[in-house]
């Protein structure tokens, strides 16, 4: 870009230019990692003892595709902060007042999504137990316990 071009273009533009742009490459690859997840190292592949592509297994795609979820969601954040303006004002003339109890329902909705797996812990069901109890007394059969 030729230094004519840069003053004529605001620099507010500019950040949300390059803020899109990065998150349209994060987006892909997002993507990109939830692809190889699904249709390249399925669940079972053993993570690395089992399928792997360009030398990786699940587990690693997995750690990939985590961060680059996170840092999705903090480009979102940031895009939405840059709007902020656009945004409350939009909200204020389909919705009311930022106080419209709406507003705080979906709050509390996003919140939830996110924070979820921090709030409710996994539990092994009954089918996952009963299956480990009969392989561990198939073990100790095939040992002579």
């Amino acid at each position: 870009m030729s230094n004519r071009e840069t003053k004529k273009t605001p620099a507010k533009a500019r950040l949300n230019f390059y803020v899109d742009l990065v998150t349209a490459i994060v987006f892909s690859a997002m993507v990109g990692t939830g692809i190889s997840l699904r249709w390249y190292l399925p669940p079972g592949s053993r993570g690395g003892e089992g399928l792997v592509w360009f030398g990786q297994g699940r587990h690693f795609y997995g750690d990939i595709h985590f961060w680059v979820a996170v840092s999705m969601l903090v480009l979102i954040i940031i895009h939405v902060w840059l709007h902020w303006s656009w945004v409350t004002s939009l909200w204020a003339r389909l919705v009311g007042s930022l106080r419209n109890p709406l507003t705080w329902v979906l709050i509390l909705l996003m919140f939830l999504l996110i924070f979820s797996p921090l709030i409710f812990k996994p539990i092994y069901s009954e089918d996952y137990k009963l299956e480990h109890e009969r392989m561990e007394e198939e073990w100790y059969i095939e040992k002579g316990r």
